[in-house]
């Protein structure tokens, strides 16, 4: 008798209240959002003598394409920077999407309020996982060089925290217009874990996706931390 050893898979639901971010700016497996330049460039350039490898063929690079699930930008968003007044502007092509700025007394020891504006882009995006796998959450640093803004890196887990907005800072150095485009991938998670990632899918009201968002937003700060502790989590019901 053969058995067949199913490898164990991490479960992730995803929701979205959108439809149109669903079908046309899925968040996916980041292998299938592998930016353009990369699949046009050749694994090596003749250099008159010998052939010369590219980023192409780079082992590192590859291998950090085929891991985990990216969040492609879905909407293109126009940024404007104004050095002189140390201000933001910007318009998402969709008319909906919103960005915040966390105030500066939670990150001024961090950076310099005087070069630098936090941003978090709010994300169309949820997701819950029962163990509580932990994901490696840091910018899609391959798509193209932009100096203008940083992702922020961190560690998460989708069974306390549903929420997958972005954080990262816009530099106030000197003035600047620019634009993101849609589809462009911005936010990677990489599973600290060797098993697969299964991605289910559900597209739900508004309503019931505000109510996953807000499930764990009970304390001003450390608030998945104190539900991991909470002595009365068993009674919590869950959605």
């Amino acid at each position: 008798m053969i058995f067949k050893f199913l490898k164990k898979q991490i479960i992730l639901d995803v929701f979205t209240y959108r439809k149109e971010v669903l079908e046309y700016f899925t968040l996916e497996r980041t292998n299938k959002l592998i930016p353009e330049w990369y699949k046009k460039t050749p694994i090596s350039e003749n250099n008159y003598f010998y052939p010369t490898a590219t980023l192409k063929g780079c082992y590192g690079i590859r291998e950090l394409f085929n891991k985990g699930f990216t969040i492609p930008l879905w909407s293109d968003l126009a940024i404007n920077i104004n050095k002189e007044k140390k201000s933001i502007g910007y318009q998402f092509a969709d008319g909906q999407s919103s960005i915040e700025f966390h105030d500066l007394d939670q990150w001024k020891r961090y950076a310099n309020p005087l070069e630098n504006i936090h941003f978090k882009i709010v994300s169309p995006w949820l997701i819950k996982e029962k163990k509580g796998v932990q994901f490696l959450a840091t910018e899609f640093i391959w798509h193209k060089l932009i100096y203008d803004f940083k992702i922020s890196t961190g560690v998460v887990n989708f069974k306390q925290n549903h929420a997958t907005s972005i954080n990262g800072f816009f530099s106030l150095k000197h003035d600047s217009h620019f634009v993101l485009p849609a589809g462009m991938p911005l936010f990677h998670f990489i599973p600290l874990s060797e098993k697969k990632v299964n991605l289910k899918y559900h597209l739900i009201d508004e309503k019931e996706f505000s109510q996953i968002g807000n499930q764990v937003n009970s304390f001003f700060f450390n608030s998945i931390v104190k539900l991991k502790k909470c002595p009365f989590k068993k009674y919590t019901k869950k959605i």
